[in-house]
């Protein structure tokens, strides 16, 4: 499987590179007015004494590739495509542009123009890889198996050709019942995967055990495709295969803390073969279409997002219900920045998909970054109402705690516990956290407290909870002993967390012990080189062991990065006058707050 998977990466990698490879023509074109964004501008050219002498046109063929090029690379892929249709109708022969824009097409999910681009382009080289290959796909999803199959004969010999040509020939061939399941098995942990598929297709899986070795001999079944191997063996009664595949994979799920939506699926899976049923893949089409999800999965894991695009949008095109390749490309949306083309997909996921639950959090999330918190909420109740999930109410909670709405959160937070019951378990200590933090703010010590201790009888261990907790009593001037012990621990943990250590200090500050303090917030600023609070922190230390002229750089240090006006202003008094003795500091620092998400078992 590795010197497989070397030779796809180095394939794709040219794919990549393909789509946004160096023009070597030598056209006059501006760089600098290109890159400051002037390049199809109309240009005044000017005599010496001013006077207009005319106008031109500066549309060129460097021009709009270059400008194409650069979209690409910021994974704008319809904009780069509008300067290369420009190119191309300054240049219809070029080859390497019509290639080019129909990569662009498949990324940007236009799957029609990419076809007509790859025909286009197989008139002038009917030995283009890529061209053959969406062609290919179009013939499969047409259900022309013996087209598809002449047509994928006819891939040249290459990495990506020799290591998907024989799955996808043996797909093609599957509906005549033609297939050598035998060598097909043989001859890779993929190959060995799609051929129990097309066994199973076909409903003729013979010895089972064989291509459950030789997936795994081979090292390279991840746990989707684990868990379709499951499903095939729950269907033809393979029951101690079944069993063993399913228990591994949920006690995997365990021990990574991931009891989601899928979890329980697979859970009722085990204890019911029957709704393996509907993972089973039904014509060549959907065979395909796993074909190329497997290998987006792959290249995507390996950070080759141009070319897992590719092949996820070829998944999505061959099985549009493939759920699992809409998800793998809203991922891929949201790493490239298309915010609202990821909410989308999210949002497309069918109700009874086992991925919807998650995907629908996953969309009210990016909701909630583009400050549609309204939008988020409904979204949220919406998928509560239909997975009675509480997770969602959670992240309702999450969501107004974030926007410093705490008295919503609280109701959000006190709602949760009554749909679990009435009572919190370890598997939900995160929502005592998390409501603790919100009467903190709100300034309800005792309540804080009573959550915080409570969250820590679940998890003593826990980093960030003991220096939350400990940094809140050493603010309040209480229980100092307890809060230092509390911090070390936390710092013993977590040794290069800079706001960990930034606790440290301010509490050897709170209790006097001001060398130590230096000691502990010089290493805080260390880790933690820009953050106004810890810099004050530092500042308030220094003028208390006599370092006058270095707390004032601290304190304007922390005031050049600080966004808060009242900040800012308590920063300024500190420079002019110095630190009396009722000054405080300025709160504590951001990063207090929780991990950024923990997961909720249903």
């Amino acid at each position: 499987m590795m010197t497989h998977r070397k030779n796809l990466l180095l394939t794709f990698t040219a794919i990549a590179l393909l789509a946004g490879c160096d023009d070597s023509s030598s056209q006059n074109t501006s760089w600098i007015d290109w890159l400051t964004g002037k390049d199809n501008e109309t240009s005044v050219i000017a005599a010496n004494d001013g006077a207009m002498l005319g106008f031109y046109s500066r549309e060129t063929q460097a021009g709009n590739y270059l400008a194409g090029q650069f979209a690409q690379y910021r994974q704008d892929w319809k904009t780069a495509n509008i300067y290369l249709d420009k190119a191309m109708l300054l240049d219809p022969g070029n080859i390497d542009l019509q290639q080019r824009s129909m990569i662009l097409a498949m990324q940007a999910g236009d799957w029609t123009r990419g076809l007509t681009l790859a025909r286009k382009v197989l008139e002038e080289d009917n030995k283009n890889l890529l061209a053959l290959l969406f062609v290919g796909v179009d013939q499969i999803s047409q259900q022309e198996y013996s087209k598809a199959e002449n047509t994928f004969k006819k891939m040249p010999a290459s990495g990506v050709a020799d290591f998907i040509k024989p799955i996808l020939m043996a797909w093609s061939q599957s509906p005549n019942e033609k297939v050598d399941t035998e060598f097909l098995a043989t001859s890779g942990p993929l190959h060995a995967f799609h051929a129990l598929l097309i066994a199973d297709y076909l409903g003729k899986v013979e010895d089972p055990n064989r291509f459950f070795v030789n997936v795994l001999a081979g090292g390279g079944a991840d746990k989707h495709m684990l868990e379709m191997m499951g499903d095939v063996y729950a269907r033809q009664g393979d029951k101690d295969l079944a069993l063993k595949i399913y228990d591994t994979l949920l006690t995997e799920a365990e021990k990574d803390n991931l009891m989601n939506s899928r979890y329980f699926i697979l859970k009722e899976k085990r204890d019911n073969f029957g709704l393996a049923a509907k993972s089973k893949i039904t014509s060549p089409a959907q065979g395909a279409a796993e074909l190329f999800y497997n290998m987006a999965r792959i290249l995507f894991q390996d950070q080759s997002n141009d070319s897992a695009l590719v092949f996820a949008r070829l998944s999505s095109q061959l099985d549009p219900a493939k759920d699992d390749a809409r998800l793998l490309i809203a991922g891929m949306m949201v790493q490239a920045g298309h915010i609202d083309d990821a909410i989308a997909l999210y949002k497309s996921i069918k109700t009874d998909s086992p991925g919807y639950a998650e995907a629908q959090r996953s969309a009210a999330e990016l909701l909630e970054k583009e400050g549609k918190l309204e939008d988020s909420i409904a979204l949220l109740e919406e998928n509560y109402k239909n997975t009675k999930d509480v997770e969602n109410i959670v992240q309702i909670g999450d969501v107004y705690r974030r926007a410093e709405q705490h008295d919503k959160a609280i109701k959000a937070y006190d709602r949760a516990i009554d749909a679990m019951g009435g009572k919190v378990s370890s598997d939900h200590w995160v929502i005592l956290y998390a409501r603790g933090m919100s009467y903190e703010q709100l300034g309800n010590s005792k309540k804080a407290e009573e959550d915080l201790m409570a969250a820590l009888e679940f998890q003593p261990d826990h980093p960030y909870l003991l220096n939350y907790l400990g940094y809140s009593w050493a603010d309040q001037g209480k229980k100092l002993n307890e809060s230092l012990e509390m911090i070390q621990k936390a710092v013993t943990l977590k040794p290069d967390d800079g706001y960990i250590v930034d606790s440290l200090g301010w509490v050897y500050y709170k209790v006097g012990r001001y060398d130590e303090a230096v000691a502990e917030l010089e290493r805080a600023v260390e880790l933690v080189p820009y953050d106004p609070i810890i810099n004050d922190h530092l500042g308030d230390a220094y003028w208390n062991v006599g370092r006058k002229n270095e707390a004032r750089f601290q304190w304007a240090r922390a005031l050049n990065h600080s966004k808060d006006s009242v900040d800012i202003s308590k920063l300024q008094e500190k420079i002019d006058i110095g630190l009396v003795k009722a000054d405080k500091p300025l709160k504590e620092a951001a990063s207090k707050a929780p991990p950024a998400k923990q997961t909720i078992k249903q």
